[in-house]
């Protein structure tokens, strides 16, 4: 699959998420082979870093 395509395909992904509370860490294969230790510390940190949780009940969720 083209990069390009699959780069937006990415994009269009982490701003739904984003759009619901999420945030999205893109870790390349490599570096977590290469460097798991960071990618850990990565990950914890972005874990304890102040962020919103998502909404629990989003709006749609539920209505008739």
């Amino acid at each position: 699959m083209n990069s390009n395509v699959v780069a937006q395909r990415d994009a269009l992904r982490d701003a739904w998420l984003a759009g619901r509370g999420y945030r999205v860490l893109r870790i390349k294969n490599g570096e977590v082979i290469a460097n798991l230790d960071r990618v850990v510390r990565t990950i914890l940190a972005a874990a304890g870093a102040a962020t919103p949780t998502p909404d629990p009940f989003p709006r749609g969720e539920g209505e008739k």
